[in-house]
């Protein structure tokens, strides 16, 4: 039997060298490898989430990172350290590990709200506003955020930037009237006071009972020194809105002259004048 086994040796060995025939030998190893490194990484997870249940968040940031060094391919991983980074309030760290997560994954939407609120803590507004824009593609009809990236834009001087984010937001056919009314604040207070009050008087044109919609084209008005148009605006306004004490406030507050109650004292019931 000897000489078999010892041909059956050099057979062996000769396909082993031979390029390419020991491929499926490798496999194997390898697999074997890449489990026990995948283990150990989820055995330093669970640690971490020990620490975590203790409030060691140290700990959990130095088992966590060992996981990471064994299985670099997680996102689960990098997104608890970015989190515990968070914990300590070393945020810096957490955009470091949240940025590597979502290289990974970038479907991790509630990780990407995070960042925006870390990437603020450390200011830098341009990239909160990539991670901004990528929620809205996500989420085109959210106007929270919209309304927040508008903020960023307009923190970081970037106001140039606002038009064509709005114009997006205006295109959709089903945004509700207080996003349009929100919008036309925003434009309003950045020197775009002619689309502002194109907005106002849209929704003022669908909706004449939207209170904020008339008190934002009243305070228009009278930032662009039409006083008695914001007076026409703001009795409309009491008219259409009978309920509203705020626009009764904004009216009284425009009238500066006995001359403005001149129009308004012959058309107006006791009512009406009681509550100016």
């Amino acid at each position: 039997m000897r000489p078999v086994c010892r041909h059956c040796g050099v057979v062996l060995v000769a396909l082993v060298m031979l390029p390419g025939c020991a491929g499926w030998l490798r496999p194997t190893a390898e697999s074997a490898v890449e489990d026990a490194a995948h283990l150990q990484a989820m055995l330093y997870f669970v640690q971490a989430k020990e620490y975590e249940s203790k409030g060691n968040h140290l700990g959990a940031i130095v088992a966590l990172r060992s996981a990471a060094d064994l299985d670099p391919s997680s996102p689960t991983i990098f997104a608890q350290l970015a989190r515990n980074y968070d914990r300590i309030q070393d945020f810096r760290m957490a955009v470091v590990f949240g940025g590597r997560a979502l290289d990974l994954d970038p479907e991790l939407t509630a990780l990407r709200f995070q960042m925006v609120r870390w990437l603020d803590a450390v200011g830098e507004p341009e990239d909160v506003a990539v991670h901004m824009r990528a929620l809205i593609e996500r989420d085109p009809h959210n106007w929270q955020l919209y309304s927040h990236l508008a903020r960023v834009y307009l923190e970081s001087g970037q106001e140039d930037l606002i038009d064509d984010l709005f114009d997006r937001l205006l295109e959709q056919p089903d945004t509700p009237a207080d996003v349009r009314v929100n919008v036309a604040y925003v434009l309003s207070r950045t020197g775009r006071r002619e689309l502002s009050e194109q907005i106002f008087s849209d929704v003022l044109a669908d909706d004449p009972t939207v209170e904020d919609a008339w008190l934002g084209l009243g305070e228009l008005q009278v930032a662009k020194g039409e006083r008695l148009a914001a007076l026409a605006s703001l009795r409309e306004g009491a008219r259409r809105v009978p309920d509203s004490s705020l626009i009764m406030y904004e009216l009284a507050r425009v009238v500066e002259t006995p001359e403005d109650l001149a129009p308004i004292l012959p058309r107006e019931d006791a009512a009406y004048l009681y509550r100016l």
